[in-house]
C-alpha cells in the first residue's frame, strides 16, 4: 500500500510577492516587528522598512537616526535619502546603488568636498529636492548627471546665480518652482539674457528648461499685466519645448482658442492635460482628440464649456486613462452611451446628475433604473478604481456654511439600481456622493461590508429621508472601521 504525503496548504502571507505588498501599507514599527518574525518574512519586509531613510538628529517619526553600520548594511534598499545639516560626516562616505531621490535641508551644502564626493557616489539620483536660502554651488549638483526632476524650496535665485545652474536646467524634465523666490529672477543681468526683465519672470525660468516633460500652473499669475498661463502658450506655439506631454493650467485667462492652440503645438501626444477654470470648449476639444490614445490624466474642473457628450467620448475613448475630473455630466448621456474603454483607472472625480431642463422629457422610474443599471455596468468594469466621486464638490458651487446644501437627483446606492453590480471593486477604499438622495437600508450597508473589503470611506448622507435610519446604517460601518463622513455635519 503506497503512502501519499498530503500537499502542505501554502497561507497567502507566506507568499512573497503578498508579503511584499502588504509591506506597502505598513508604518515603521509595524515594519519593525514583521522583519524580527523569521528569516522568510525578514527577507520580505526589509526592502520597505529602508525604502526611505532620513538622516537626522531628530528624524520625523522616529526618536533617532539609523546607526552608521545599519546604514551601510542597508544601503542597497534605500531609495530615497534625505540629509540633515547636521548629519554625522562619516555617512556622507556611504554609496547607496540604488539611490532615486535626494532631499539636502537647508545650509548642507557647507560640507563642501564631503558632499561633493557623496554626490559623486551616488550619481543615480533622479529626482534631486533642494531647502535652502542661500546661493549654492551649482558646479557641485552638476555631478547629478541623471536628475530628471528638480523641487527648488525658497531658494532665491539672483544675480549671483552662473551658468552652472542654468546648464544643471537643461536637462531637467520636471521642474517644481512652487516656493521660489521669484523676486529676485529681476536682478538676473541683461548680458545673461536681453529679455530677462521684459519677459514674464517664470516663463524666462522655464525657458532655460528646453527638456521640460510636464508644466503646471496650479493658480493664475500675471507679470507686466500678462497671463502666466497665455504667455506659456505663446511659447509652446514656437517650439520652446519639444518634449512637451503634460499640461495643466489654473487660469480663468485661457479661452477655447488658448487650449486649442497649445494642443495643436504639442510634439508629443499628451498625457497629462488640467484647464481648471478655463474657457476649454468645442474648438479646445476637438485638437484634445488627437491626444486620447495617450492621455493618463485630465482634469476639467470648472470648465462650464464642457458638455456631458464630451465626457462621455473622453470615457469610451481613453484606453489609458488613470484619473479623471469633470464637472457634471447628465446621467442619461452616460446611460445611453457606449460602453467606457478606461479600465484602468484609478481615480473618477465627476458629479452624475440626472439634469432636467425644459426640453428633457421626464423619466419614468423603469426608464430611470434602465439608466442607472447601465452607468453601474460601466463603473463595474473599473477593476483598479481606488476613490470614486459621483457627487457636488466644494468647487461646484459657492461655499455656504450656514445652508444645507442643495440635494439632487443622481444615482441612487441601492441593490435594486445596481449597485451589486460593483461587487468586484475590490481596490476602492473612497466613494463620495455629496448632496445626492440617498435612500440606503441595512441591506446595502451589509452589502457595502461583505463586498468592498478596501473601503475606508464613504462621504455623503446615507439616507435623505429617514434620519433615525442613516444614523443606524453609520454605526453599522463604524463597527466595519468604515469611516462616514456626513453632508449635514
Amino acid at each position: 500500500m503506497s503512502r501519499h504525503t498530503e500537499p502542505r496548504a501554502i497561507h497567502p502571507l507566506d507568499l512573497p510577492e503578498i508579503e511584499t505588498h502588504v509591506a506597502q501599507y505598513l508604518k515603521i514599527g509595524d515594519l519593525v516587528r514583521c522583519v524580527r518574525v523569521n528569516k522568510a518574512w525578514h527577507s520580505s519586509f526589509i526592502p520597505a522598512l529602508w525604502h526611505e531613510v532620513i538622516l537626522s538628529p531628530k528624524p520625523k517619526g522616529r526618536e533617532h537616526s539609523p546607526s552608521l553600520t545599519s546604514v551601510q548594511k542597508n544601503a542597497y534598499f534605500i531609495r530615497l535619502l534625505s540629509l540633515d545639516s547636521k548629519v554625522k560626516p562619516e555617512y556622507l562616505s556611504i554609496s547607496f546603488p540604488n539611490l532615486q531621490l535626494l532631499h539636502l535641508t537647508e545650509r548642507m551644502t557647507l560640507r563642501g568636498e564631503a558632499l561633493a564626493n557623496f554626490l559623486t557616489l551616488n550619481n543615480t539620483v533622479t529626482i534631486f529636492e533642494l531647502v535652502t536660502h542661500t546661493k549654492e554651488n551649482w558646479t557641485m549638483f552638476s555631478k547629478l548627471e541623471n536628475v530628471k526632476r528638480l523641487d527648488l524650496v525658497d531658494l532665491t535665485v539672483g544675480g549671483t546665480l552662473k551658468a552652472d545652474f542654468w546648464r544643471f536646467c537643461t536637462r531637467i524634465e520636471e521642474l517644481n518652482l512652487n516656493v521660489v523666490d521669484k523676486t529676485d529672477l529681476m536682478q538676473i543681468p541683461k548680458d545673461t539674457a536681453t529679455q530677462a526683465i521684459a519677459d514674464n519672470k517664470l516663463i524666462w525660468f522655464l525657458r532655460r528648461c528646453p527638456n521640460l516633460d510636464t508644466a503646471e500652473f496650479p493658480a493664475e499669475g500675471t507679470e507686466n499685466g500678462r497671463s502666466t498661463a497665455l504667455e506659456f502658450v505663446h511659447y509652446i506655439s514656437l517650439g520652446t519645448w519639444p518634449k512637451l506631454r503634460g499640461l495643466r493650467f489654473g487660469s480663468e485667462a485661457l479661452k477655447d482658442e488658448d487650449t486649442a492652440k497649445a494642443l495643436k503645438s504639442l510634439k508629443q501626444p499628451c498625457y497629462n492635460w488640467g484647464v481648471a477654470f478655463s474657457g476649454f470648449g468645442p474648438k479646445g476639444f476637438a485638437a484634445f482628440r488627437e491626444h486620447f490614445a495617450a492621455l493618463e490624466r485630465v482634469s476639467l474642473v470648472d470648465c462650464k464649456n464642457v458638455t456631458s457628450e464630451m465626457i462621455q467620448e473622453i470615457m469610451s475613448s481613453c484606453h489609458l486613462l488613470k484619473t479623471f475630473v469633470a464637472y457634471r455630466v447628465d446621467a442619461r448621456v452616460l446611460g445611453n452611451g457606449p460602453p467606457w474603454v478606461c479600465r484602468q483607472l484609478v481615480s473618477l472625480k465627476v458629479c452624475i446628475e440626472f439634469i432636467t431642463t425644459t426640453e428633457s422629457a421626464p423619466l419614468d422610474s423603469k426608464e430611470k433604473t434602465r439608466l442607472q443599471r447601465k452607468i453601474f455596468e460601466n463603473l463595474s468594469t473599473l477593476r483598479n478604481i481606488e476613490s470614486i466621486s459621483i457627487g457636488r464638490t466644494a468647487s461646484f458651487h459657492e461655499a455656504k456654511p450656514f445652508l444645507r446644501p442643495t440635494l439632487f437627483r443622481g444615482l441612487e446606492l441601492r441593490l435594486e439600481m445596481g449597485l451589486d453590480l460593483l461587487k468586484g471593486l475590490k481596490s476602492l477604499t473612497c466613494f463620495e456622493f455629496q448632496e445626492s438622495v440617498q435612500k440606503m437600508t441595512r441591506d446595502e450597508a451589509d452589502w457595502i461590508v461583505a463586498n468592498w473589503v478596501s473601503i475606508e470611506t464613504l462621504q455623503g448622507t446615507l439616507n435623505c429621508i429617514d434620519v433615525d435610519i442613516g444614523t443606524q446604517l453609520q454605526n453599522i460601518l463604524k463597527k466595519h472601521r468604515i469611516a462616514v463622513i456626513n453632508d449635514y455635519i
